[in-house]
């Protein structure tokens, strides 16, 4: 049990953010962690302050980049919506939106085409049990 330093409630330590201090655990309950934050900052303001950040963009400009990807991920062959920001990890340059899954891939490919090209080379040679879009509209009717 941990004492909040906000509220001096006693409360279990699943209830405090893990931080790497002496303690192990923030000062501050999660409750009223996000209560302050709910009172600083204005809706999206977080997200833009992390975007610019990261990615050195705003929320305007991520809210474009969806929009003109019709609220889709960047990847042509994928219809999830687009949730993160995919980036060159080298020279920081944003490529586009893409959903998690896709992001995922990317990544633990190394952002190597080759390599994504290889295992799609692979899926078609062995058996991909992924539904096409089509396979999928005709089972959803």
């Amino acid at each position: 049990m941990k004492k909040c330093s906000k509220c001096n409630e006693t409360k279990p330590y699943e209830r405090f953010q893990r931080r790497d201090t002496a303690g192990g655990y923030r000062g501050v309950c999660k409750e009223c962690r996000a209560a302050e934050n709910r009172r600083r900052y204005k809706p999206g303001q977080r997200r833009d302050l992390h975007l610019k950040a990261t990615y050195g963009i705003s929320l305007e400009q991520y809210e474009e980049m969806a929009e003109q990807q019709y609220n889709l991920c960047a990847n042509p062959a994928c219809t999830e919506p687009p949730i993160v920001v995919d980036h060159n990890h080298i020279t920081g340059e944003v490529r586009g939106l893409l959903c998690n899954g896709c992001n995922t891939a990317a990544g633990l490919a190394g952002d190597s085409a080759d390599k994504l090209r290889g295992l799609a080379t692979y899926l078609d040679e062995r058996g991909s049990y992924a539904l096409s879009k089509w396979e999928k509209d005709i089972l959803n009717d």
